[in-house]
């Protein structure tokens, strides 16, 4: 709509901001794939995509001729220029709440190309101000609808346990900041919304398998945010925030609930992206008044110090069990491994006395355990180089 949109993408990047987003309607780029790939290369990070359900019927209720077969164009063009597309859905009971089960499914489908679902619920503002109490009350639609109407048509997500407010991230993204260090020119965003303003919920999605699985289905959210925030007040620099954050995520995660072929690993990228193979980002289900931004956690390889039976990153302390469990069962190999190293890290060195000449006084040399088999080490260099398959 505005001959300086390409000026003012390039401008906002000049001048400091990191995620520049469009609200579209999606024609201009369904009609040009060179349009999408200006917009891309100007600095557009995010197109917020109007998506008011699945087939043309279900789009056709604004009178606009951008309907169904104009959102997969317009999605296609954004997808191959490199614009992350975020669907945004505006529920108006009675015209499309019936489409909130279907959406998700289409996302589902295709995890490659969308990170993001916004579910905003209409707001009876400007045009629509003159409204009746009748039809206000009749077409009102909340953010615990949306909990429920996902958990009912996709069987998806316990509204109680697996949906937060948005400015439950704070805590993390206090994190990163402290990750980052003062000397960063920018912060964190924060998001700080009562509840009935934006929640969400985070789903890890198999790219392969398309399996989908709440991240609190298997990982106790409230407790880790605890952990969190102890980290973050401890403020001990970047190395022991990450090892901190690294140890809160073992001390919640339950391997027995996670999704299949899922590893402990996968879950660790998503907090710090070069922890092994870089990934997608989770895939997130909001609901919002307002909108929602994407939040980048810290970069630094994770480095795990061992001392004996106890790993001590700050104010969290890590008690493991003794060794008769070693052998209980553990389902992904990844977390059994690094687990069974940090309980017997004490033994990683081996104290051995060689006499002297003089046959009086001796030395002690340190001596590293000796590395696995061959076959263990070349598998997972191998699984190292494959390309990420959780989003």
């Amino acid at each position: 709509m505005s001959p300086h949109f390409l000026d003012a993408v390039r401008y906002a990047r000049k001048v400091g901001y990191n995620s520049v987003q469009a609200a579209t309607n999606g024609i201009e780029f369904a009609k040009s794939p060179e349009f999408a790939k200006a917009a891309a290369e100007a600095g557009l990070r995010y197109a917020y995509l109007q998506f008011d359900g699945i087939g043309n019927a279900a789009n056709s209720h604004r009178r606009v001729g951008n309907l169904f077969d104009v959102k997969l164009r317009a999605i296609e063009n954004l997808h191959s220029a490199g614009v992350d597309i975020v669907p945004v859905v505006t529920i108006v009971n009675g015209v499309n709440n019936e489409q909130v089960g279907r959406i998700i499914e289409f996302a589902l489908d295709n995890p490659k190309r969308i990170n993001f679902l916004s579910f905003q619920p209409v707001s009876f503002t400007g045009r629509d101000e003159e409204i009746t109490p009748e039809r206000r009350a009749a077409q009102r639609y909340t953010l615990s609808h949306l909990a429920h109407d996902v958990k009912n048509q996709t069987g998806i997500g316990e509204p109680i346990r697996d949906w937060f407010p948005i400015s439950f991230m704070a805590t993390f993204t206090d994190w990163a900041d402290v990750v980052h260090g003062p000397d960063r020119e920018w912060g964190q965003l924060t998001c700080g919304c009562h509840p009935n303003c934006g929640i969400g919920m985070a789903l890890m999605i198999d790219k392969e398998t398309k399996e989908a699985v709440p991240v609190t289905a298997f990982l106790k959210a409230e407790q880790l945010a605890r952990d969190v925030a102890q980290v973050n007040d401890a403020a001990r620099g970047k190395f022991l925030s990450v090892v901190g954050m690294a140890l809160a995520l073992m001390r919640n995660y339950d391997s027995f609930k996670a999704p299949t072929h899922f590893r402990i690993a996968d879950l660790l990228k998503k907090f710090d992206k070069t922890f092994g193979a870089t990934g997608k980002n989770y895939g997130k289900v909001s609901g919002d008044r307002t909108m929602t931004r994407h939040r980048e956690a810290a970069r630094r390889p994770l480095e795990l110090p061992v001392h004996r039976r106890h790993v001590v990153p700050g104010p969290l302390q890590l008690r493991l069990p003794p060794h008769r469990d070693v052998h209980h069962p553990v389902r992904d190999a990844a977390g059994r491994d690094l687990l069974l190293r940090l309980q017997h890290g004490h033994r990683l060195a081996e104290h051995h006395r060689e006499d002297a000449h003089d046959g009086h006084a001796h030395q002690v040399v340190r001596r590293a355990r000796p590395p696995r088999d061959l076959r263990r080490q070349q598998e997972r260099a191998a699984h190292r180089q494959r390309p990420p398959r959780w989003c």
